[in-house]
């Protein structure tokens, strides 16, 4: 689970969200050290990049929206960066 503070349009106020992380079958993933060094759109994406583990997306016009996690290709996504991310490799 996510938790996510977006401003809804319709009803004027910000609202509090949890959302489900939806990622591949199989992936390990460890998402509790999460930095954001890059957010960016992608048409009606809005996507969260952490260089150490990956990007979070998820569709502003849905509905009933839920993130998605894509992890980059040969990140370890289980190691701990809780004294500070460093260099990614």
């Amino acid at each position: 689970m996510a938790e996510l503070l977006q401003y809804s349009s319709t009803g004027g106020r910000w609202e509090f969200r949890e959302l489900r992380v939806l990622h591949d079958p199989g992936t390990d993933v460890e998402l509790r050290c999460w930095h954001e060094d890059a957010v960016f759109s992608l048409g009606e994406l809005m996507c969260w990049a952490d260089y150490h583990k990956g990007i979070l997306f998820r569709d502003v016009a849905a509905a009933d929206p839920e993130l998605r996690f894509v992890p980059f290709p040969g990140i370890d996504v289980r190691h701990d960066y809780t004294n500070g991310p460093g260099a990614p490799e």
